[in-house]
């Protein structure tokens, strides 16, 4: 399938986030006139896994199954809340994809049955922004191809019957020509935009660069408190910070906080060179270009597709070792679209499949006018 027209040229790193993220092209040049600020109460996220699969059942299984309900933290502080809850280490708890802070999600965690035997309840556990619920087991350990994909849906205040139909228009494009499977902001931080680049110092061994950015590294949208702690070094509160702090060994505290944070910052910067290289894609190809398997850089063919962008990022080809190694498809559709106009209150639904983020099809629908920080 070819595109009729080129990737809307009007828009080209249009959205303050692109540039930091090289998310570079726009499908379309239409985009919804009103502002939308994902949070708990615009934003809501559903884990589909096919629980076929795994052998779910309620009564016996390998590895015992959490449904988690959480609201305004991301998965990895609400890992440490069930961890803490159970009295078992982090790292025993799985989970097959991070969900957005600012939303209301619904995702699983597994945990080995002969790791918690002794405390499973069926009673559901109740924190502030959390909560959760022992529901049965499955009879292996869960595979991040087990997650199917994500439902999603939107809701935007202050529309109309006109906002509607742009909307429809632009979605029916993306259901016809799909999108790059970029991978979205997040990915890289909304308010300290630096995960890839703090990877990055992690893969070149630069454990200098890698301290200072990540302690004294100040970006706009963080917090005054937030910035005036960098500033002063008031690490207390903070939690991966404090470790790199108070250690007498930072190559271990470095590596500590890798461990917990499961090497994402590594992942963010080969989802960067992924990125580029969907960008690189579209300007030799075209949008055509993009509809075939790709690899990561850390995979054996990965030099084939990547070279070129190692070389602008003055990246070794042995760092390419250093990094995992799994493909996608370099274009995506949602399904399952749907939009319902309630008074003034567009609710826009779709379902991804696992590892597309819904950013890309926010950015697309909204542009700039897609935010993250309340104004």
């Amino acid at each position: 399938m070819t595109l009729e027209t080129p990737p809307c040229k009007e828009y080209v790193y249009v959205h303050p986030l692109d540039y930091v993220s090289a998310i570079k092209y726009y499908l379309t040049c239409n985009k919804l006139n009103t502002k939308y600020y994902p949070s708990t109460e615009t934003f809501i996220v559903e884990e589909i896994i096919d629980w076929k699969k795994l052998g779910f059942s309620k009564e016996n299984g390998d590895y015992a199954v959490f449904e988690i309900r959480k609201k305004n933290i991301d998965t990895l502080k609400a890992v440490r809340i069930v961890a803490k809850d159970l009295g078992i280490p982090e790292q025993n708890i799985l989970f097959l994809g991070f969900k957005d802070r600012d939303s209301r999600s619904k995702q699983f965690f597994f945990i080995r049955k002969n790791i918690i035997y002794n405390r499973l309840s069926k009673e559901k556990t109740i924190h502030r922004d959390l909560e959760y619920v022992f529901i049965g087991y499955v009879h292996r350990k869960p595979r991040r191809k087990d997650l199917t994909g994500n439902k999603f849906v939107l809701i935007v205040k202050d529309t109309d019957k006109k906002d509607r139909d742009i909307a429809n228009n632009i979605l029916n494009k993306i259901a016809k020509y799909g999108l790059p499977s970029y991978y979205g902001y997040q990915r890289f931080g909304l308010k300290r935009f630096n995960s890839h680049l703090l990877g990055k110092y992690l893969l070149i061994d630069r454990i200098d660069l890698f301290i200072r950015e990540f302690l004294k590294g100040i970006y706009p949208s963080e917090s005054n408190e937030s910035i005036y702690n960098r500033i002063f070094l008031g690490f207390e509160k903070l939690l991966y910070e404090k470790i790199l702090v108070d250690t007498e060994d930072i190559f271990k505290a470095v590596n500590k906080v890798n461990r917990m944070i499961r090497n994402i910052l590594v992942d963010a910067y080969a989802a960067y060179l992924y990125n580029l290289l969907l960008n690189k894609i579209i300007e030799e190809k075209g949008w055509i270009g993009l509809d075939k398997v790709l690899p990561l850089p850390g995979c054996f063919d990965g030099i084939n597709f990547y070279k070129d962008i190692f070389s602008v990022e003055s990246l070794d080809q042995n760092v390419m070792k250093r990094m995992g190694c799994w493909y996608r498809r370099g274009i995506f559709r949602p399904s399952n679209i749907s939009l319902v106009l309630i008074g003034d209150a567009l609710k826009i639904s779709f379902l991804l499949e696992s590892g597309m983020y819904a950013s890309i099809i926010m950015r697309e629908l909204f542009k700039d006018n897609l935010l993250f920080t309340q104004t």
